[in-house]
């Protein structure tokens, strides 16, 4: 799964936004999907502005805010260009739901003293760009590999699901001298019938009940010790949704099934961050699984 980031800027500077995008997608392409405010899914028909950027600060994993030469303030009698109050706001607000490591401002003018201590990348005039922002392109880099647990659930719940399901699991085969393999599927899709996903590729494959330590998980058939688990406790997501995306209809609309989604790519590869860093990682394989 890729990460997202939101652009924000004044209209005067969506030149700035969009280079910065090109300059991003150039290096960042394999790992970070980009969307710049004025072409984004964020705004749409039937909601409010305000409510469409608390909705993209949830969503997405980054933002970055262009506060360049926008308007004409003066300020102890004195005229000076300034920034957009808007574009401040949004950026404060991503702030506060994403982190001080999550959120970036790439300016061109004096900033409220209230942001020193947020990431801000200075740029000289949209031409040296490629140069300037090359600090920001480094400080994406460092949280390539890391899953926030603040605003998605499918962390906490990956890294339960791993030191509490897997590591007890597999450390008591280790001790055993059992040699093993380990297959978790993620299904695309988390719903009631997740039982019934599990219960179906247990008869597809013959499978049987294994049980360690209270632990359940299934084996297939063979001499071989070759288990496979599709995590349950994914159904919980369902319930964790209404905290994102509050369902005024029956039926779940888009933009519920996309975050859950999000939430299903995020738990796979959190999940396979912590078991690349943990001793079974040879022993272990998540693999997704099309419902």
């Amino acid at each position: 799964m890729k990460r997202r980031l939101f652009i924000g800027s004044s209209g005067k500077n969506l030149k700035v936004a969009y280079k910065i995008k090109e300059i991003l997608s150039s290096a960042c392409s394999e790992w970070l999907d980009i969307e710049v405010w004025a072409t984004s899914k964020v705004f749409q028909l039937g909601r409010g502005t305000m409510e469409s950027l608390v909705k993209a600060s949830y969503e997405f994993d980054y933002g970055l805010f262009v506060a360049a030469k926008d308007d004409l303030a003066i300020k102890k009698w004195i005229p000076r260009i300034v920034v957009r109050d808007n574009v401040i706001f949004e950026a404060g607000l991503f702030i506060g739901s994403m982190g001080l490591d999550r959120a970036f401002i790439v300016s061109s003018v004096k900033l409220p003293s209230d942001l020193n201590g947020v990431t801000t990348i200075r740029f000289k005039s949209v031409s040296t760009l490629p140069d300037d922002i090359q600090p920001l392109i480094a400080a994406l880099e460092v949280t390539r590999k890391s899953y926030p647990i603040g605003h998605q659930q499918s962390s906490a719940l990956a890294y339960g699901y791993y030191h509490n399901f897997l590591v007890p699991v597999l450390r008591h085969l280790h001790r055993q001298n059992i040699p093993f393999t380990m297959k978790v599927f993620i299904p695309d899709k988390v719903s009631s019938y997740l039982f019934d996903v599990v219960e179906r590729h247990q008869t597809q494959t013959r499978s049987e009940m294994f049980t360690i330590q209270s632990h359940h998980l299934m084996k297939y058939p063979g001499e071989e010790t070759i288990l496979w688990d599709i995590p349950r406790c994914l159904r919980t997501l369902e319930s964790f949704a209404g905290f994102t995306e509050q369902l005024t209809a029956i039926g779940k609309n888009m933009n519920w099934e996309g975050w859950m989604s999000r939430e299903l790519e995020n738990f796979h590869d959190a999940l396979k961050m912590l078991i690349e860093g943990g001793q079974f990682s040879k022993n272990i394989e998540v693999l997704p699984m099309k419902v």
